[in-house]
């Protein structure tokens, strides 16, 4: 007998079973978000009314388009050419649902910094979803910026600060955990430059400048579309790998506790190192 794909019986079960199926469906992976748009939503509108008690709405709408934050880093040396894509991937299009179990919102630039300008939270996440996200991404450039320009002159004004994420955390009511992780970046080995291209490749970054030759553009369009858009978070136990100049485990800690002193009523996460990796079943 011959297995098959489809199970035409499914109208006739129990509206209770069915519900207890279209739950099963549920990814309960740490979904960094904003996340990509959810397919199980989409099946059918009995799904969608089911799957709708977990997957809560979060972001609003924004009018503001940014673009994709992936970037590019290269390297070469004699015999070896290596290219690294690293990034949270597109902006859009982005689902608005959320899990606020088991997904994890990443504090982003658009968000703090908006916060900061003096608008509302809630202009960018429903209230709902600031009531009851429990996990919180923050990058560590965004936790600790490095300082970047030119050096001051004597008597010359120092800059404002750069507006940060970490007070705005405690807008959050419910937060379990707040994840510090780098951007998920991806290094892969391609074709080496002969030496007459090498030449040619450092008299151009002497210019500032870099040649994308056929090799590089075929690789970069190969490793964008194996980059997933998902993007999944996983805890790290023993962080003793991860070293990052500008950030302090202890010192993130202590900022969280200082602040669970002068706010009783706030929910206090607890602090861990993370890597995000893309997501595996894309």
């Amino acid at each position: 007998m011959q297995p098959t794909k489809t199970f035409s019986l499914f109208p006739n079960l129990p509206l209770e079973l069915r519900d207890q199926i279209w739950l099963h469906t549920i990814d309960w992976r740490s979904h960094v978000l904003p996340r990509p748009p959810i397919a199980e939503l989409a099946v059918c509108r009995e799904a969608r009314k089911v799957l709708l008690k977990i997957y809560r709405p979060c972001f609003r709408p924004v009018s503001a388009r940014v673009k994709d934050d992936i970037g590019f880093g290269y390297g070469t040396s004699p015999g070896e050419r290596w290219v690294i894509i690293q990034g949270m991937g597109n902006s859009s299009p982005r689902s608005p649902y959320a899990n606020y179990e088991t997904d994890v919102l990443h504090l982003y630039w658009a968000i703090y910094g908006g916060v900061h300008r003096g608008e509302p939270l809630q202009r960018f996440l429903f209230q709902d979803a600031i009531d009851n996200i429990q996990h919180v991404l923050i990058l560590f450039n965004a936790w600790a910026p490095r300082r970047r320009g030119p050096f001051m002159r004597p008597g010359a004004q120092p800059p404002l600060p750069q507006p940060g994420p970490r007070l705005v955390l405690t807008y959050f009511g419910a937060l379990k955990t707040l994840s510090i992780a780098d951007k998920p970046k991806l290094k892969v080995s391609i074709t080496p430059l002969d030496e007459e291209q090498m030449h040619k490749q450092r008299e151009l970054l002497r210019t500032g400048r870099w040649i994308d030759d056929e090799v590089l553009k075929r690789e970069k369009l190969a490793l964008r579309s194996s980059f997933a858009e998902g993007k999944i978070l996983i805890a790290v136990d023993d962080p003793t790998d991860i070293a990052n100049p500008y950030f302090s485990f202890d010192l993130a800690q202590g900022w969280v506790d200082s602040k669970a002193k002068e706010l009783p009523g706030w929910s206090a996460p607890k602090v861990q190192y993370a890597t995000i990796i893309p997501d595996p079943q894309d």
